[in-house]
Formats: structure tokens, C-alpha cells, sequence
């Protein structure tokens, strides 16, 4: 399953206290399909809150499986000093020899973009753990799912984003209740036919740090590959932070 992100330190804030919206927010550049469209590659970049490091993170991703192939992480102290340009392109030229095995280059193949929705910087975290304790009797079981739809290949389809509340977590300051995702695809807009499950997370990874809430944001096809981008919200050093990662999968 497919994340983005690094895990910073966090300040706790006075339980009540209105939350002070400063996080940082990564940038997003989509770098193409490889020439088979098996493969794909995104970056994420940006100056992190708190510390003021650059860091660029560059994925390498299976489409089909939709896993990570290769990654180049680069950010923190040992490149303090350095422009935010610097530190990106280096870690591309780290991922130059992956990108050769899969056949893909850079700006070469971006597909076809066939949804966008803007999306927040930053989104205020709950200010109660309310409709984040984990579904039971009495309890919510998290959000309303949201949707967007595309057309590819002359037919129509519809994402469903459904949030999955996961309760506390014990590595996040309070209120630390995190949440995962499912991710659906459906037949028709709107939604007619559950086609596939893209994802549905059983516990938060470790690299999606305190996420509390997601959006969907980009669909991009290229032949029957899919690739859906997700904004992701996480408590940060300086208010919430916004990162992002990608399911993928194939097309019906």
C-alpha cells in the first residue's frame, strides 16, 4: 500500500486551544508512466516546518500492485544550507538508474490527466475525538465517503474515498485519534457497480504519521493503468502538514 511522508517531531497544544493552521504544505509533481505504463514516479518536495530543511521524496511505484519499487528520500539535517532545487535534483539523478530498469523518463509520459480537484495546504484537525474513535456500537463509523468521478476509455467511473477510524494512537500527541482509507472504484457516474477495492488500510502505516484526514485530489490514466493521487493530513511541528500518496491499479 502506497504512502508519503516522514515522521517530524510534534507540539502538543492545550486541549481546547484553537490550533494554529502553519504546517507545511509538500509539493506534488507528477514525473510520467513508464513507456509500458507499468510503472509510474511522483515527488513530493518542500521546506519542512520546524526545522526549515528542504527535502524531495521521489517514488518509484508498481502500478499493477500498487507498491513501491523504488524510493529516494532526501531532507534533514545533512542539507541544511542547501536551495530546495539542489536537494530535488539530486534526487532524481539517486533514482536515475531505476527509472532506466523500468523505462521510464521524466516528462516524457504524463498520461492523460482525467480529474483534478483543488485541494487545502493545510486542513484544521478535530478539535474532539468525536467522529474519530473506531466504529462500535453507539459510534460513528467515520465520515460520509467522498467521491469523484472521470472518463476514460469512453466509460464513466466513480471514486469513493471512505475514511476509516482507527481510535488513539500512542505516537501521536493528543487528541491523536488517526485515520486510514478505503478506496473504491465503481462503475457509472454516478456511482452503479462496485468494480474494485484500490485499497482499504488495516492499521496506518508508519509513514503516514498521525494522518487525521484525506482528499481526494488527480486521477491520471495511461492505457488501463490508473493512478490516484490523495492529498494526506497529519499533525506536523507547527500545525497540521499536508503530504501525498498514490493508489494505483488497472482499469477493467
Amino acid at each position: 500500500m502506497l504512502r508519503a511522508g516522514l515522521v517530524l517531531a510534534v507540539l502538543a497544544l492545550a486541549a481546547g486551544a484553537p490550533r494554529a493552521v502553519a504546517g507545511d504544505a509538500a509539493g506534488l509533481e507528477f514525473l510520467g508512466f513508464s513507456r509500458d505504463a507499468s510503472h509510474l514516479a511522483f515527488e513530493q518536495y518542500g521546506i519542512r516546518d520546524g526545522s526549515g530543511f528542504p527535502y524531495s521524496e521521489v517514488f518509484l511505484v508498481d502500478v499493477a500492485r500498487n507498491r513501491f519499487r523504488a524510493s529516494a528520500v532526501l531532507g534533514g539535517p545533512a542539507f541544511e544550507g542547501r536551495s530546495l532545487e539542489s536537494v530535488r535534483q539530486e534526487a532524481r539523478r539517486r533514482m536515475a538508474a531505476e527509472f532506466a530498469r523500468v523505462g521510464l523518463t521524466p516528462g516524457r509520459s504524463p498520461g492523460f490527466l482525467k480529474a483534478a480537484r483543488p485541494v487545502g495546504d493545510v486542513v484544521e484537525e478535530p478539535a474532539t475525538p468525536a467522529d474519530t474513535a473506531p466504529a462500535g456500537p453507539g459510534r460513528p463509523s467515520g465520515p460520509a465517503p467522498s467521491s469523484l468521478g472521470f472518463e476514460a476509455g469512453g466509460r464513466p467511473y466513480t471514486l469513493l474515498l471512505r475514511e476509516l477510524p482507527f481510535g488513539p494512537s500512542q505516537d501521536c500527541p493528543t487528541p491523536g485519534f488517526v485515520r486510514g482509507l478505503e478506496l473504491q472504484l465503481h462503475a457509472g457516474l454516478p456511482p452503479s457497480r462496485l468494480l474494485a477495492v484500490l485499497q482499504k488500510d488495516t492499521r496506518l502505516p508508519a509513514s503516514r504519521f498521525c494522518a487525521f484526514t484525506y482528499r481526494l485530489a488527480q486521477v491520471r490514466v495511461l492505457g488501463k493503468s490508473l493512478a490516484v493521487f490523495v492529498a494526506v493530513y497529519r499533525t506536523g511541528f507547527e500545525g497540521p502538514d499536508r503530504r501525498w500518496m498514490v493508489v494505483t491499479g488497472r482499469l477493467p
